[in-house]
């Protein structure tokens, strides 16, 4: 801001207002871009949590991604072990009943206490 003149012959109490004036909106003007800065500072610093906040998410949802993923693995793996466990108890099931069947037709009697 360049300093306006006075002219001269200027009455005291008028240059005195002046100069007055001058001051306030120099300070007006101090404190807008003092006001200016931090709120381009705080933009900044919105901006950069911002980022960081998405940057967090999207990790969170890699790891959530991961564990489903897993967890999809890991249902299929019961899901086949199960089914494998029941097809061997059904396998017992059967081979004890032929058994059962023939000591019966041998005329044995079936002692389930001693099967195997």
């Amino acid at each position: 801001m360049t300093m306006p003149t006075i002219p001269e012959g200027t009455h005291p109490l008028i240059s005195g207002i002046a100069l007055l004036a001058l001051v306030v909106v120099w300070a007006y003007q101090a404190h807008q871009r003092g006001l200016r800065e931090r709120v381009e500072r705080a933009e900044r610093r919105a901006d950069q949590a911002e980022e960081e906040r998405d940057a967090e998410l999207a990790k969170l949802k890699d790891q959530v991604s991961k564990l489903r993923s897993e967890l999809h693995d890991l249902n299929a793996k019961f899901t086949n072990e199960v089914t494998r466990l029941q097809r061997l108890l059904l396998e017992e099931q059967q081979q004890k009943f032929r058994l059962q069947g023939l000591l019966a037709s041998h005329g044995i009697p079936y002692d389930s206490e001693q099967a195997p």
